[in-house]
């Protein structure tokens, strides 16, 4: 981690990080599939029909991250995500991709919002979170060029 800015003013985090993964992509045939983001989160959202109480989310924020992905030299893009949006009363979630090069970047942003949420719209919360899981999965594949 290096650049680390602290603005207690505006309640921000800057920083940059620089690492490798042993074992974050697999390998199929000759080409290679990994996850467009690669913060791990491990969260379980299950449906509840059954919920008596509101639930609140107790403070709002924001994560946006830029990811920068330096293909292997011989390497090409196979296939790549879709940009996409999702939008909800509980917060907002884009992810795009774009080809630079011999990079991939990945720019995401999430914002949560703050709230307290009758119960009967905890379904709805538990769609919206699962949706930012499945882009953030959402698979990028890499082939050596022929």
């Amino acid at each position: 981690m290096f650049d680390f800015k602290n603005n207690r003013d505006l309640a921000t985090i800057d920083f940059d990080l620089n690492f490798k993964a042993v074992n974050y992509s697999k390998m199929v045939g000759s080409s290679y599939i990994f996850r467009a983001v690669p913060i791990y989160t491990n969260a379980r959202y299950h449906q509840d029909e059954n919920r008596s109480l509101p639930f609140e989310n107790r403070f709002s924020y924001e994560d946006e991250y830029e990811i920068i992905y330096k293909l292997p030299v011989g390497y090409i893009i196979e296939e790549m995500p879709e940009n996409g949006n999702v939008n909800s009363e509980f917060g907002t979630y884009k992810i795009s991709f774009e080809k630079k090069d011999d990079q991939l970047i990945v720019k995401r942003f999430f914002q949560m919002k703050k709230g307290l949420h009758s119960k009967d719209k905890y379904n709805d919360y538990v769609s919206f979170r699962k949706k930012v899981m499945n882009a953030d999965n959402s698979k990028i594949l890499i082939s050596k060029k022929s």
